[in-house]
């Protein structure tokens, strides 16, 4: 089987026929310039992934990567670019330690943002966990588990009647308020799942209350705002794509 040896060779024009490549680990283009890709050529984002997996599987090469993306994205393909960007990342994470924490962050932020280049993706987690915590929450609620803050939150003070002066809770707005950090609408100040009501359950020889596990999803649901959020509004601004 023969080899193609590109390393640090340049062209204006790339042409080159699928059936012409040579087998994987035959094909070195460290280095490689192009100024375009010939109108006959493939421009398909998978077809050129393919291309560049030829290289040698123990080399790290994101030049190659980044130049094919940025000829994709001179020749309007922009979504092929983004392709090829997330692949360079994937080649990337392959070559990490596996289970080390950078190992699990690299999985993580390709899961939820695409390495920064789908912060839709993020943002349609986001609104999968708000949802979801709208139906906890509300539910929570209607069994009581979920009570006002504050001291002055009842009328007559040391009754069970909240006063008609106190903000009237919403799930809808308790999940939202909780998870997007900069929103601040007084709902998610002025109530909490309470940890000491509901029905106690008991997990071999630990017991918990429905209410401390509605507290703890809040936790949860709180840390994954601080972490989805950051990755939507960073990849919408480019400031966290790799």
């Amino acid at each position: 089987m023969f080899s193609l040896d590109l390393r640090h060779a340049e062209c204006g024009t790339l042409y080159d026929d699928i059936d012409s490549w040579p087998g994987f680990g035959k094909i070195f283009l460290g280095g490689f310039i192009y100024s375009n890709i010939s109108a006959v050529s493939s421009m398909d984002a998978k077809k050129r992934i393919s291309w560049l997996r030829r290289q040698p599987t123990h080399q790290c090469l994101p030049q190659s990567f980044e130049q094919l993306a940025e000829i994709l994205r001179q020749a309007g393909h922009e979504e092929a670019a983004i392709e090829v960007l997330i692949e360079k990342n994937r080649d990337q994470t392959r070559r990490l330690a596996k289970f080390s924490l950078t190992w699990f962050w690299h999985h993580l932020f390709d899961l939820f943002a695409g390495y920064g280049y789908r912060p839709k993706k993020a943002f349609g987690w986001s609104l999968g966990i708000v949802l979801m915590g709208l139906v906890f929450f509300h539910f929570g609620y209607a069994h009581g588990l979920i009570t006002p803050t504050k001291a002055d939150a009842y009328e007559p003070k040391g009754s069970k009647t909240i006063s008609v002066n106190y903000p009237v809770f919403s799930a809808a707005i308790y999940s939202m308020e909780s998870f997007v950090p900069l929103i601040k609408l007084q709902i998610a100040d002025s109530y909490a799942p309470n940890a000491n009501l509901g029905k106690v359950n008991r997990i071999s020889s630990f017991t918990i209350t429905d209410g401390s596990l509605l507290r703890d999803y809040l936790w949860l649901h709180i840390i994954a705002g601080w972490f989805l959020t950051t990755l939507w509004i960073g990849g919408l601004t480019g400031l966290i794509r790799r």
